[in-house]
């Protein structure tokens, strides 16, 4: 199974609910049953993490398009990657190589 994990920092934990990403094509792909789960870190903040599922079909179309930015509840995140020149597509390409 692969799946997909979505992270960022936020202040303080709340309830959060649903998993939306916001792709290059202008989809708007929505997910109300991903896990969500959110721990304290030495920081002070939160690490807001969400885990989603790839069927093989989402699979595919996400392999074919870029992510811009993702709601994990209502926390817009603007994807960043750690390393200049990495793009969403290239984590599909090695996948597929493993």
């Amino acid at each position: 199974e692969n799946s997909l994990v979505l992270t960022t920092e936020i202040g303080q934990c709340k309830r959060f609910e649903g998993l939306t990403l916001v792709l290059t094509s202008g989809e708007t792909l929505s997910f109300k049953n991903s896990k969500i789960d959110c721990e304290k870190l030495p920081n002070g903040k939160s690490k807001l993490t969400s885990t989603l599922l790839l069927t093989p079909q989402l699979y595919k179309q996400l392999s074919e398009t870029e992510l811009i930015k993702f709601y994990i509840g209502t926390v817009e995140v603007p994807v960043a990657f750690k390393e200049e020149g990495e793009n969403f597509k290239m984590i599909f390409d090695v996948s597929k190589n493993n």
